[in-house]
């Protein structure tokens, strides 16, 4: 009788609503093991982060220093936790973190709700948790995982299923308001909502009176999109009309082929198809990044072949609503990235990532059911282990790490045993330095120093030749024949030309090296340079 009832509840656990929780509850844990590992801000965190401890509530709502900009509500979130978790990474991490877990709650809501094959919300989470850009910037201090929150939220309250009709817009009415100073790209978000809901409303319905209900209900959601409206004009007209780094990242992402070029003829036509490609599909296979060309192009083809599949089975189920849907917002951003309004880049289309886990899982289902493998009675049996092997190769990879400066920065601390260290600091590494500094994690017998050509001060206002002489043109080396004593010098392996060319005159100039730190993104030199 024991047994029996073991037998019973074991089968009760492992039900397949079950399994799928416990898909959601892998992923609330693998987020935290990322976030508790503590890794370095980089550069592009560590400008926003000096921009959120320094400043009061009402600041934050003035242009940023260091060409840096972030939604208004994103940035009092981010104030908030800092206040509360002071001088720590954690305070600034936190926000981001709790908007991936109620990304994925809501994701994996949508897909109970509009998916009722157990194999394809299998596939849909499993590509979900172990997204490799979800799990780095669930703990980042950057709105891209509040892009995603966002989405999903307004998503399950358009498809989600109401008592009284009206509630519904009244809750899209109120989330879409506040949602537009959260997340940069909430007008795309609420013009796929408001397109689904009306369609909807329009689509044929078996009876007259039930076309004439329905048709009522537009009504409320033109009214819904007024307010939108009128809280995007405000929107753009306090926080986005004559921004100071609006023409900085244009041409940093004009340069850099983030705006999606249609002429075949232009150069930079292949890089910039390339570059969207990967965009839009990198949530799968940046697990295990770096890869090479060949092998990208490889992964890439192979997932628009799952994509277009899951767009045909959408198509021969006659759903165009699940087109409008989960299309749309990707189609938009394409459509803002050709006007050079809103560039492709991996963090920007950060959002679109559900919506393509979910087209693409269809697709698998679809290939599965077309070559007859669903009638394989070894299918049951590899959905579940292929998703466990996957989630299992996920923790071996965790924690991800970027670039690691502040270990590099422990490790010259306990390296400098008497008196002071002179570190100078190159490349992208003195922003996250200068957090350090000013939260009081370093040392004071460090003392940074940065060439003339590099300092600080001069880069409060970053421009398109600073981008350049960064990314592609040497430093001068002059400067290193006048420095003596043991100095450390922290290099970027991210701009190698430059890092070569100071190990080279460091070399030529006789100074001999004492101690070296390599890590991710991150090198450490200690030199002699004599008397």
């Amino acid at each position: 009788m024991n047994k029996l009832v073991s037998s019973v509840r074991f089968q009760n656990l492992m039900s397949k609503n079950n399994i799928l929780k416990l898909f959601v509850i892998y992923g609330i844990g693998i987020s935290l093991v990322q976030f508790l590992a503590n890794r370095s801000l980089w550069a592009d965190e560590a400008m926003l982060a000096l921009n959120i401890i320094h400043r009061s509530p009402v600041e934050l709502f003035k242009h940023l220093d260091y060409q840096q900009s972030a939604p208004p509500l994103f940035l009092l979130a981010e104030k908030l936790f800092s206040t509360v978790i002071p001088n720590s990474e954690y305070g600034l991490r936190l926000f981001p973190m709790l908007c991936f877990w109620m990304a994925l709650y809501l994701f994996y809501r949508i897909v109970r709700k509009q998916q009722n094959i157990y194999l394809v919300c299998i596939i849909a989470l499993t590509m979900f948790v172990t997204s490799r850009p979800f799990l780095r910037y669930s703990s980042e201090v950057k709105q891209y995982m509040t892009d995603v929150f966002v989405l999903l939220a307004i998503f399950w309250l358009t498809v989600k299923d109401y008592k009284k009709e009206r509630m519904k817009y009244l809750m899209l009415g109120i989330s879409g308001i506040i949602a537009i100073y959260l997340s940069n790209v909430t007008l795309i978000i609420l013009a796929t909502s408001g397109l689904y809901l009306c369609y909807k409303q329009i689509s044929p319905c078996d009876s007259f009176r039930a076309a004439m209900k329905r048709r009522r209900n537009l009504y409320p959601l033109i009214l819904v999109s007024a307010g939108w409206m009128v809280s995007a004009v405000i929107y753009y007209w306090y926080f986005v009309k004559g921004h100071p780094v609006k023409e900085f990242m244009e041409q940093y992402w004009s340069k850099h082929c983030g705006f999606l070029i249609i002429n075949p003829l232009d150069e930079k036509f292949v890089d910039a198809i390339f570059n969207m490609l990967c965009s839009l599909f990198s949530a799968y296979f940046f697990l295990c990044w770096p890869f090479s060309i060949p092998v990208i192009w490889i992964i890439i083809s192979v997932l628009s072949i799952f994509y277009v599949s899951g767009i045909i089975r959408i198509i021969k189920q006659k759903r165009t609503d699940l087109i409008i849907l989960y299309c749309l917002p990707a189609l938009l951003h394409l459509v803002m990235s050709t006007l050079h309004l809103y560039p492709c880049a991996i963090r920007l289309t950060l959002y679109t990532f559900p919506c393509m886990i979910i087209v693409c899982s269809l697709g698998i289902q679809h290939i599965i059911e077309k070559t007859k493998l669903s009638k394989s009675r070894w299918l049951s049996h590899f959905q579940i282990i292929i998703p466990f092997l996957i989630l299992v190769y996920t923790c071996v990879k965790l924690p991800i790490k970027y670039i690691e400066t502040k270990a590099c920065l422990k490790y010259i601390e306990k390296a400098t045993k008497n008196g002071k260290a002179n570190v100078y600091l190159l490349g992208i590494h003195r922003f996250p330095c200068k957090y350090y500094i000013d939260t009081g994690h370093v040392s004071e017998k460090i003392n940074f120093i940065n060439h003339s050509d590099l300092e600080i001060k001069n880069l409060m206002l970053l421009n398109q030749s600073w981008l350049d002489n960064i990314k592609t043109k040497k430093y001068k080396t002059d400067w290193i024949s006048n420095y003596r004593g043991r100095n450390w010098f922290m290099l970027s392996p991210a701009v190698p030309a430059n890092s070569e060319s100071i190990r080279r005159k460091l070399k030529s100039s006789g100074y001999s090296k004492l101690d070296e730190y390599k890590d991710y993104g991150v090198a450490a030199f200690l030199y002699d340079c004599g008397e």
